[in-house]
Protein backbone atom coordinates (compact mmCIF):
# COMPACT_ATOMS: atom_id res chain seq x y z
CA UNK A 1 0.00 0.00 0.00
CA UNK A 2 2.79 2.45 0.81
CA UNK A 3 4.38 1.74 -2.59
CA UNK A 4 1.24 3.03 -4.24
CA UNK A 5 1.48 6.32 -2.35
CA UNK A 6 5.18 6.60 -3.21
CA UNK A 7 4.44 5.95 -6.87
CA UNK A 8 1.67 8.57 -6.95
CA UNK A 9 3.86 11.13 -5.20
CA UNK A 10 6.73 10.39 -7.58
CA UNK A 11 4.49 10.67 -10.64
CA UNK A 12 3.10 14.01 -9.48
CA UNK A 13 6.62 15.30 -8.75
CA UNK A 14 7.88 14.13 -12.16
CA UNK A 15 4.94 15.72 -14.00
CA UNK A 16 5.39 19.00 -12.09
CA UNK A 17 9.11 19.19 -12.82
CA UNK A 18 8.48 18.35 -16.49
CA UNK A 19 5.82 21.09 -16.76
CA UNK A 20 8.09 23.69 -15.16
CA UNK A 21 10.98 22.77 -17.46
CA UNK A 22 8.72 22.88 -20.53
CA UNK A 23 7.44 26.32 -19.55
CA UNK A 24 11.00 27.55 -18.94
CA UNK A 25 12.13 26.20 -22.33
CA UNK A 26 9.20 27.87 -24.11
CA UNK A 27 9.86 31.21 -22.41
CA UNK A 28 13.59 31.04 -23.15
CA UNK A 29 13.07 30.28 -26.84
CA UNK A 30 10.55 33.10 -27.38
CA UNK A 31 7.37 31.08 -27.76
CA UNK A 32 5.53 33.27 -25.23
CA UNK A 33 6.53 36.69 -26.53
CA UNK A 34 3.71 37.56 -28.90
CA UNK A 35 0.75 35.40 -28.02
CA UNK A 36 -1.94 37.68 -29.51
CA UNK A 37 -0.47 37.87 -33.02
CA UNK A 38 0.45 34.19 -32.95
CA UNK A 39 -3.21 33.31 -32.53
CA UNK A 40 -4.15 35.39 -35.57
CA UNK A 41 -1.77 33.53 -37.88
CA UNK A 42 -4.21 30.64 -38.29
CA UNK A 43 -6.79 32.89 -39.98
CA UNK A 44 -6.75 33.87 -43.65
CA UNK A 45 -9.05 35.63 -46.13
CA UNK A 46 -11.25 32.54 -46.35
CA UNK A 47 -11.95 32.62 -42.61
CA UNK A 48 -11.75 36.17 -41.24
CA UNK A 49 -11.28 36.80 -37.54
CA UNK A 50 -14.54 36.64 -35.61
CA UNK A 51 -16.63 35.01 -38.36
CA UNK A 52 -16.95 31.24 -37.98
CA UNK A 53 -17.11 29.37 -41.27
CA UNK A 54 -17.39 25.83 -39.94
CA UNK A 55 -20.35 24.04 -38.41
CA UNK A 56 -21.16 20.99 -36.36
CA UNK A 57 -22.96 18.34 -38.42
CA UNK A 58 -26.69 19.03 -38.41
CA UNK A 59 -26.34 22.73 -37.51
CA UNK A 60 -26.21 25.81 -39.68
CA UNK A 61 -22.80 27.35 -40.37
CA UNK A 62 -21.65 29.42 -37.39
CA UNK A 63 -24.96 29.00 -35.58
CA UNK A 64 -26.46 27.04 -32.69
CA UNK A 65 -29.74 26.42 -34.50
CA UNK A 66 -30.43 23.08 -36.13
CA UNK A 67 -30.61 22.88 -39.88
CA UNK A 68 -33.96 21.80 -41.32
CA UNK A 69 -34.07 18.24 -42.61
Amino acid sequence: MSYTYLFIAGAITFASVFAILAFYWAAKHGHLRDVENGAKVIFDEGEPIGKPTDAFPGYLTGSTTKAPH
